[in-house]
């Protein structure tokens, strides 16, 4: 009896030891739910992405669920709008500026648009203005704003 818990608790400390730390998987849940601030920063980069995705993609029902509630109307027309502009052929992050402790980003977006009429590229950079919020992540709040 003895010599098995001995091997017991032996392969428990090894098994620990081997592991790595054993607070790492309750870390990266806190990082991934943005009560950090450093979360918060961490996460706005796989929402944007998916949103200029779905754009690039034309996949339109799948970038309004980027959009804050209150201004899923607004982002429908934008969106409607711009796509008459052309097609995007190349989405690039230039900058993204943080605000409010991380609740509030600015970010610059290098856009590539082929015109439909004339089939020519022209870059322009969007400003798009993203919050976050505990419950619903990051959120697109007004983007379209040419700054180019």
């Amino acid at each position: 009896m003895k010599k098995r818990l001995v091997v017991i608790i032996v392969l428990a400390v090894t098994s620990l030891t081997f592991s790595g730390c054993i607070f790492a998987p309750s870390i990266d849940s806190v990082n991934k739910a943005g009560i950090t601030e450093s979360g918060r920063k961490g996460t706005l980069d796989h929402a944007v992405k998916g949103f200029n995705t779905a754009r690039f993609w034309e996949n339109y029902p799948l970038a309004n669920t980027y959009a804050a509630d209150e201004n899923m109307e607004t982002l429908k027309v934008v969106l409607q709008e711009k796509r008459t502009e052309g097609r995007i052929v190349e989405s690039k992050v230039e900058n993204v500026s943080f605000y409010d402790d991380a609740y509030k980003a600015e970010v610059d977006v290098l856009q590539k648009i082929q015109s439909a009429s004339t089939n020519l590229v022209n870059p322009q950079i969007e400003k798009q203005i993203w919050t976050f919020s505990i419950y619903n992540g990051w959120k697109l709040a007004t983007f379209g704003e040419k700054l180019t």
